[in-house]
């Protein structure tokens, strides 16, 4: 499949596989994913936002020739991939058929870890946690204003249509940061995967609307939780009900996948006081709180 480029609001960004935003500024690069079609000659440094493959993969070929950064909590995952499917899966040696594509991929060294301020000139990191643990945006300061390099903190609408489900592994982060750059004065927006964003108006838009389907996803599935303790569902469970209400495979991928998301809304859910976790002859299990 043809890979295209455009230009967005002073950058060059291309499309990868799976959809993926890789974008070049002057001589920096943000996210070279898998399947990236762009010319690059004269590249200094490399900038990641996270540890999975699909935004990091081609930073190899970058390796001793340019800088290459990452978020610290990200270099586990960017160095030793294998690390993310045991944590992700659940520990030990996963099976291939347990991972998702979107995880596998060579592992990447890194130079300097990335911290939140400036980091280049006309470049500033920006903690955004939730979709990952060190999740970390960029914004790029071009003639055209500040552009937001996303990563996955937040998706176009035409991918939020095809996906209501977004991964990621704490929802109260993800709210958080998606809240952070909302006062953030962002002119444009490449998000991690779909279509950039040019305009305050669109912007914010796109921030709202991406705040809204995480809430949704919230009530998804808060509604899918029993009322009482002796009905309460088991993680499997409730992963199960999921699967079969958004009409998803039932695949090992599909399970790996849900997992962290699944995971990280009941907990979410838990903290925010909408969900109480019980131990029931030692399998933990789940149910609505009743206001």
């Amino acid at each position: 499949m043809e890979r295209k480029c455009a230009k967005v609001a002073g950058l060059i960004v291309c499309s990868c596989k799976f959809n993926a935003n890789m974008s070049l500024y002057k001589d920096y690069l943000f996210d070279p994913g898998i399947q990236c079609s762009m010319p690059l000659k004269d590249v200094k440094a490399v900038f990641l936002t996270h540890g999975h493959m699909d935004h990091s993969s081609g930073a190899t070929t970058f390796s001793g020739k340019a800088r290459i950064y990452a978020p610290r909590y990200c270099i586990a995952f960017v160095e030793n991939p294998q690390i993310l499917h045991t944590i992700t899966v659940g520990g030990g040696a996963v099976p291939e058929d347990l991972i998702t594509p979107y995880f596998i991929g060579p592992s990447v060294n890194v130079d300097i870890i990335i911290v939140e301020g400036r980091v280049a000139e006309g470049v500033y990191a920006l903690a955004t946690p939730g979709h990952t643990p060190g999740h970390h945006s960029y914004i790029v300061e071009t003639g055209y204003g500040k552009v937001l390099i996303a990563g996955d903190l937040l998706f176009s609408n035409d991918y939020l249509e095809k996906y209501p489900l977004l991964y990621h592994m704490d929802t109260i982060a993800l709210l958080e940061s998606l809240k952070k750059i909302k006062i953030a004065d962002i002119d444009a927006v490449v998000p991690g995967h779909g279509t950039p964003v040019e305009g305050s108006r669109a912007v914010n838009a796109i921030i709202e609307e991406n705040i809204r389907t995480v809430n949704n996803m919230l009530k998804f599935v808060e509604e899918i939780l029993p009322d009482t303790q002796e009905e309460a569902l088991s993680f499997d469970e409730v992963i199960a009900e999921v699967a079969r209400k958004l009409e998803l495979s039932k695949s090992p991928r599909t399970y790996s996948v849900l997992s962290p998301t699944i995971r990280a809304l009941l907990f979410s859910l838990l903290k925010l006081g909408r969900a109480t976790l019980a131990v029931v002859d030692g399998v933990l299990r789940w149910y609505a709180t009743k206001t």
